[in-house]
């Protein structure tokens, strides 16, 4: 493996885990944001009415 393969293979690593932490923050983000607005709802059964 010469540099220029190094060079990509890493690129490519560094691009695949920014993409995975960047979709588990978003599914962490979409989780804690439902799970708000679903207890949110529960606790206040009036906002229906």
């Amino acid at each position: 493996m010469n540099l220029g393969q190094a060079v990509a293979v890493a690129v490519a690593v560094a691009v695949a885990v920014a993409v995975a932490v960047a979709v588990a923050v978003a599914v962490a983000v979409a989780v804690a944001g439902s799970y708000r607005h679903c207890h949110y709802l529960y606790a206040n059964p009036g906002f229906f009415y």
